[in-house]
């Protein structure tokens, strides 16, 4: 049995080797299966087949055949392994900035720290690798705070404390076709890498903006042509859920020299009406200081009106008499330095017409701070107090 023409195309194994007799055997098992013995025609042809697609043929598995080439170092594998296009891919030269869409900017402020930047903005980039060039569009939102600071100057100044970055809507064109996922996803992990040290200094772009207005808080400001006023910040600005507020000291000076004097004792604080709209902003001013710019007026003479004609002749035809009455609702304050002192008091005048009819009509009523230099001497038993006014 089993010998024969069919025997040995079929790959029967049976028939008896004499000398003289021709046997056809084939290595196929050996392919298919390392070494169990198949003969015949079909056996080779097959086994052959079988051995070339599961990669037989060398010493290594997998290295022969042709899921070993699509698979293996030299195939897929090789593609998404070392070296390869993956690896080569996340090696960028000469990255740059082609094109910045104009940036959205929200300000946000952070109570007793400063203040939070949002910019979104889509960033157009370009690349080369060692497969060519990468053309980048990819969608931008930087976070950055800022806290705020003085300077040694006085100056208030925003500082950047922490930069963070998103990155979304990635589009890469590079062998466009091939692995186009994975290929963002490498690029975003490079850019996010890159990217912060690129970007983050356009936060201090607006930031810069920000202080250039805060640094004319101190600052000398011309008042007309009598003098100047230089501010000067007091504090440290607060900062609130939704402003900030800063205090001022204010010096008025003279055009030929010289400052205006400032009352002596504290400053009264200014209190602001709550503030209901974010767009709003409040100036206060002390009384103090509208005292200091109201001497400077009237020391140059520009507090001398004549009314020659207007509202008030117009009422009365007639010249009628005038009544003033000065009342000082408060005591007065005594402030005491050497050899001299101040008294400081609040006056209220109100000026009346006084009509046929016996009746009075209130023309108009002033407030008057009222700052006068005192000199102290005794005589006898008597301290006697003489008041001036510069």
């Amino acid at each position: 049995g089993g010998g024969g023409l069919l025997g040995g195309i079929l790959g029967g194994g049976g028939g008896v080797n004499t000398p003289g007799s021709t046997s056809i055997e084939s290595n196929a098992g050996q392919h298919a299966s390392g070494g169990a013995g198949g003969g015949g025609l079909l056996g080779g042809l097959l086994g052959g087949l079988l051995g070339g697609l599961l990669g037989g043929g060398g010493n290594a598995p997998g290295n022969g055949g042709l899921l070993g080439g699509l698979l293996g170092n030299g195939g897929v594998l090789g593609i998404l392994g070392d070296g390869g296009l993956l690896n080569t891919v996340q090696v960028i030269t000469g990255l740059r900035i082609l094109d910045l869409t104009l940036p959205k900017v929200s300000v946000q402020l952070l109570p007793g720290i400063g203040v939070k930047v949002n910019v979104y903005t889509k960033v157009a980039l370009e690349g080369k690798s060692l497969l060519g060039l990468l053309d980048i569009l990819v969608e931008v939102n930087i976070t950055a705070k800022a806290r705020l600071t003085q300077e040694a100057s006085g100056v208030p100044r925003l500082v950047i404390d922490d930069c963070q970055m998103l990155l979304g809507g990635i589009n890469v064109r590079l062998l466009r076709g091939l692995l186009p996922g994975i290929i963002d996803g490498l690029v975003a992990n490079l850019l996010q890498n890159i990217l912060p040290g690129v970007l983050c200094p356009i936060v201090n772009v607006v930031l810069d903006l920000v202080n250039g207005v805060l640094v004319t808080a101190n600052a000398i400001v011309p008042l007309g042509l009598i003098g100047s006023i230089q501010y000067t910040v007091s504090s440290l600005p607060i900062v609130n859920g939704q402003f900030i507020e800063l205090d001022l000291n204010t010096v008025v000076g003279l055009l030929g020299g010289g400052l205006i004097d400032y009352p002596l004792g504290h400053p009264t604080p200014i209190s602001l009406p709550p503030m209901t709209e974010a767009s709003e902003s409040q100036l206060g001013i002390s009384s103090d200081f509208l005292g200091m710019v109201l001497t400077a007026l009237q020391k140059e003479g520009l507090m001398d009106i004549e009314i020659a004609n207007g509202d008030v002749s117009s009422m009365y035809n007639e010249e009628r008499p005038l009544i003033i009455k000065i009342t000082i609702p408060d005591a007065p304050v005594v402030t005491l330095q050497k050899k001299q002192g101040m008294v400081t008091m609040f006056a209220k005048a109100e000026i009346f017409v006084s009509n046929p009819d016996s009746t009075l009509q209130s023309l108009c009523v002033l407030g008057i701070d009222v700052h006068l230099n005192a000199q102290f001497s005794v005589s006898g038993d008597n301290l006697k107090i003489t008041l001036s006014m510069d």
